[in-house]
């Protein structure tokens, strides 16, 4: 399994039982890492989950990277367009959840925190640094070789720092 299929694995196993987690149906473009010509038609998902906690609906693009920054290239305009149409929505959270595997951290950053970074930089990516000064640090641990994530206390985070 490649290292961004087992980080989402770890994610979707570090959500609590109580909280409802429902992750998209990936398209058939790419089939076991071959890209399909014969699809004429995909669909693009807004984001890889959605997780309800009342009274909150959080919706999670998740990406893994082994630099220390997230390049924007990584993310489809679809996405962007998508979960910021989301946001809009009074007790929906839309976002990344980025994993630095260089350096064993993983962040939420708002798809609005990221809209600015975008619209702002001169660069290609948003570096590690931004994402340690600007954004919500989710907790891990690893567990002998897979990373355990403090969901629970994620989402606490994100509905503290969006109400303000």
């Amino acid at each position: 399994m490649n290292a961004g299929k087992q980080f989402e694995a770890d994610f979707k196993a570090s959500v609590p039982k109580e909280v409802w987690y429902y992750r998209f149906k990936d398209g058939t473009a790419n089939f076991n890492g071959q890209k399909n010509e014969n699809v004429r038609f995909q669909a693009k998902n807004i984001a890889d989950c959605e997780i309800f906690q009342c009274p909150s609906l959080f919706v999670f693009e998740l990406k893994s990277t082994i630099s220390k920054m997230l390049p924007f290239s990584m993310v489809r305009d679809n996405q962007v367009k998508e979960l910021t149409l989301a946001s809009k929505h009074h007790g929906l959270h839309a976002g990344f959840i980025v994993n630095f595997r260089a350096v064993a951290e993983t962040y939420f950053i708002t798809i609005d925190m990221y809209n600015h970074l975008a619209e702002t930089s001169e660069r290609k990516s948003i570096p590690l640094l931004e994402f340690q000064a600007n954004c919500i640090q989710v907790e891990s641990q690893i567990k002998k070789v897979h990373y355990k994530y403090n969901v629970s206390k994620l989402l606490v985070d994100i509905n503290e720092r969006t109400s303000l």
